[in-house]
């Protein structure tokens, strides 16, 4: 039937003046802020109240660091979260901080909000709620890392005595939404031109080829890194080398009619990395280096023909 998706943005950024004290000492609250975009789906219409035979909310992407968001064009679009630490913070990981709680905020809402899942508010006789909330994909994209070009060293490393040169042991992540829904290359050590032959092939399913974001990250391994990230549950912001967020399909394939998507498509995608932003420690390196960049093979199959019910495009 007839249906209607209303696009909600919420905002609030805060800065409490407010000072908690024991008798260790006393330490101010961070400054906050809180912006996400949420979808209110109404399906068919009635002539009794509510008016419409069912109505959900969903949300295209999970939380991401404000600092990531903020000033771009995903502002409007990609929910975030940010948190600014007073000179009372100083010297404690803060970055870890936000990790954590980046974390723990989408363990919690992207199950239940996050496409695929649909929070179901309301539906009438007659209509399967299965149906609703799990409505049949657009397509399946299947994404192959196949390299990384001209990351730049930031370790000392054994074989450094010899070369004078730094390196890393660098891995790629490829995760939908920020959602669970993601996948990691192994580890190519010592390297700053990786290549990946097996284990760099995942497949995604597609509700909206322009609403749901891919954001590629290119990490720093070790012992180091790996005890962060069982602390937080996710790879730390620390141990990021390189990165390209906010990749919808569309912008994959360069293309933004729905008509494309309804043919198997394949191409190779190939795009510069970011190695500067805010929150990362400055390296003199970074700065005079050109930016790194990174191959992917894509290969579209289509499982809706036409734009998908329930889904604004």
């Amino acid at each position: 039937g007839n249906w209607m998706d209303l696009k909600l943005h919420f905002f609030w950024h805060s800065e409490p003046d407010i000072t908690v004290e024991c008798k260790l000492g006393s330490v101010a609250l961070p400054k906050l802020k809180l912006g996400f975009t949420m979808y209110l789906g109404l399906q068919g219409e009635s002539e009794e109240p509510p008016f419409f035979n069912a109505a959900m909310l969903y949300m295209g992407n999970g939380f991401m660091h404000a600092r990531d968001v903020l000033n771009t064009k995903q502002e409007k679009q990609d929910p975030y979260i940010g948190m600014t630490f007073g000179d009372a913070w100083t010297g404690f990981s803060t970055s870890f901080v936000e990790d954590a709680v980046v974390g723990a905020l989408n363990g919690v809402i992207v199950p239940k909000l996050v496409l695929p899942s649909r929070m179901l508010l309301h539906y009438g006789r007659g209509m399967v709620a299965h149906d609703l909330t799990m409505p049949k994909p657009h397509g399946c994209l299947q994404i192959t890392v196949k390299g990384v070009h001209g990351l730049v060293g930031t370790e000392w490393k054994l074989q450094s005595i010899l070369t004078g040169a730094r390196s890393n042991d660098p891995y790629v992540t490829v995760d939908l939404g920020g959602s669970g829904n993601r996948f990691r290359t192994p580890t190519c050590y010592n390297e700053l031109n990786p290549t990946w032959e097996e284990g760099n092939t995942y497949y995604f399913v597609i509700d909206s080829v322009r609403l749901q974001h891919f954001n590629l990250r290119v990490y720093d391994d070790g012992l180091l890194q790996m005890f962060r990230e069982q602390q937080i549950g996710m790879a730390s912001q620390e141990d990021l080398m390189a990165r390209k967020l906010g990749l919808s399909v569309m912008d994959l394939f360069g293309m933004s009619s729905l008509d494309f998507y309804d043919k198997e498509q394949e191409k190779d995608f190939t795009c510069s990395l970011d190695t500067i932003w805010e929150g990362r420690e400055d390296h003199a390196e970074l700065r005079n280096a050109k930016a790194p960049s990174m191959t992917l093979g894509l290969h579209w199959r289509p499982i809706v023909y036409g734009q998908p019910s329930m889904l604004p495009q």
